[in-house]
């Protein structure tokens, strides 16, 4: 019979995306986690994964597996999160919190949480607690959460519980985990993490065709560099400047992969100049995928293009005719989508 462990391993690897994410997750060695997958594809006969320098992908069989696997994880862990609750009913002492209905459900005369039928609602519960107390500012960014034995007693739920609704918002981007002797949950600073973890899985799933996350990529990037030049300052177009000739100094002195970066950081400055908060972080995870596939295509044959490109994109900007630098940018990222798509869909590198 299969380790539970395993396949606990097995999912958070597919949920983080590689064995160095979901080692570092789990806490473990990322040889041990590496070996451990092994002996389970042996005890399988299959292969689940396939992995190498440049790539990394659930086969056929481990992304059938993983569904099977995922919901196996997540009832063990719901038998669990039921055997705790029983005769564990505790009154709830925070502040009072809304349910869905708009109704309190917490404060001096409310049932324990305890009693409620569903645990996925008390999960719901955990998570409406914390973000509520995220927008009353009680919580604000940086800070760390109290424990989860302390939520979990002054809550009145299983720690299983708050520990999968602290993983649930870590996973959405709101918390931040650190592990250490000062490790715990912290509330995240507004970032681009967690809409880019989500669309990478969506992708490594098979959830989100490659050609939606270009397509979008051309439309947000004209959209950031259009309300840049109607928004931005001098200030904005200076730093587009010296972003470009750093592209172009890279370029001649260097590997063309040392490129990436500076690449992809002329769209996060123009996304910042737009004065859309929103914006800046759809552009910002978008970009962190865009440079993840350019690594590991290494050279890239749009390196001279892209340059001119955004150099008149800046040019425009500056006359502030913000039409005419979104349309050299979709042109430019329309061009480069179709060699991005290609070397994706031969390499599997998403």
């Amino acid at each position: 019979m299969l380790d539970l462990n395993d396949c606990r391993y097995f999912a958070e690897i597919a949920d983080c995306g590689g064995l160095a994410a979901a080692a570092r997750k789990i806490g473990i060695q990322k040889s041990t986690l590496s070996r451990r997958i092994a002996a389970l594809e042996a005890e399988l006969g299959v292969t689940l994964l396939e992995r190498g320098p440049r790539h990394f992908r659930l086969t056929k069989t481990g992304q059938q597996f993983y569904t099977r696997c995922a919901g196996i994880v997540r009832n063990a862990e719901l038998a669990e999160q039921a055997a705790r609750s029983q005769g564990a009913a505790r009154a709830v002492q925070p502040e009072p919190l809304a349910d869905a209905a708009g109704a309190e459900i917490a404060g001096e005369n409310a049932a324990p949480l305890a009693a409620l039928d569903s645990l996925v609602r008390r999960q719901d519960i955990v998570q409406s607690y914390i973000l509520q107390n995220i927008r009353k500012k009680t919580f604000s960014s940086g800070d760390k959460l109290p424990a989860e034995r302390d939520l979990s007693a002054s809550l009145g739920v299983a720690r299983q519980t708050v520990r999968e609704a602290i993983r649930s918002l870590e996973m959405s981007g709101v918390l931040r985990l650190e592990r250490g002797a000062r490790g715990g949950a912290f509330i995240r600073e507004i970032g681009s993490d967690g809409i880019a973890y989500a669309i990478r899985n969506m992708l490594i799933l098979g959830r989100l065709p490659l050609h939606d996350l270009l397509e979008l990529r051309a439309s947000i990037f004209g959209q950031a560099v259009r309300l840049a030049a109607e928004r931005g300052s001098e200030e904005d177009f200076l730093q587009l400047d010296r972003n470009v000739q750093q592209l172009e100094h890279i370029r001649r002195t260097r590997e063309q992969v040392a490129t990436v970066r500076a690449s992809t950081e002329f769209y996060r400055i123009s996304a910042r100049a737009s004065g859309n908060r929103l914006l800046a972080v759809l552009v910002d995870a978008m970009a962190d995928i865009i440079e993840e596939m350019l690594t590991q295509m290494q050279t890239w044959p749009f390196a001279r293009e892209g340059e001119i490109a955004r150099r008149d994109a800046v040019a425009a900007m500056r006359a502030g005719d913000g039409k005419a630098a979104e349309a050299i940018i979709r042109a430019h990222c329309e061009e480069t989508n179709r060699v991005l798509f290609d070397f994706a869909t031969n390499t599997q590198a998403i």
